[in-house]
């Protein structure tokens, strides 16, 4: 994942974190991004515990990418959209501090 995108999903994920829009994800409001990177986002996103929205998230994904619960999805996923999750986690949450 280039800077580019990378800010662009920082950005998107931060706001969504405190206004929610279930529609923003599957209408891809962030074009910078492609279908499958938020879908794995949403699939990640919800399985963390300080992100909130889990259960909308987890649809979303499943919306978006309906293969995404299987292991080998997910993982096929991570390497594909080549995310460095504990650095995108760690923006996100810094994000959220400061703003």
């Amino acid at each position: 994942m280039n800077r580019q995108e990378l800010n662009a999903l920082t950005s998107f994920c931060a706001a969504q974190r405190d206004h929610f829009l279930m529609d923003d994800w599957t209408a891809r409001k962030p074009s910078a991004l492609d279908a499958r990177t938020l879908a794995f986002m949403a699939k990640y996103l919800s399985m963390t515990s300080w992100f909130g929205h889990e259960d909308e998230l987890a649809r979303i994904a499943e919306t978006i990418y309906p293969d995404i619960c299987a292991e080998e999805v997910f993982d096929r996923l991570q390497s594909e959209v080549d995310v460095d999750l504990g650095d995108l986690s760690m923006r996100l949450r810094l994000w959220h501090a400061v703003h």
